[in-house]
């Protein structure tokens, strides 16, 4: 994956879902409380869902999905049509 594709996919999709996240996209944390639940959970227990309710944040946005096809749509007619 090429820096650039990492970076701007970095959040890009982060609006089109109401799941809380934990982690930055490739599983880091700043948080060393977030860092030591989430390594010590246990799996299919409660114990994620704590994490989420507690440490998580969502970036839900219910347009975001529209304005953004709308968005690659004029990029990709300008691009093939030649337009800089």
């Amino acid at each position: 994956m090429a820096p650039f594709d990492r970076e701007y996919g970095r959040h890009l999709g982060n609006p089109l879902t109401s799941e809380p996240f934990v982690t930055f996209p490739l599983g880091g944390v700043e948080d060393t409380a977030v860092r030591e639940r989430l390594l010590t959970l246990t799996l299919g227990s409660d114990e994620l869902a704590d994490v989420k309710k507690r440490y998580g944040r969502t970036y839900w946005d219910p347009g975001y999905k529209e304005r953004h096809i709308a968005y690659l749509q004029r990029f990709f007619l300008r691009l093939n049509a030649g337009v800089p």
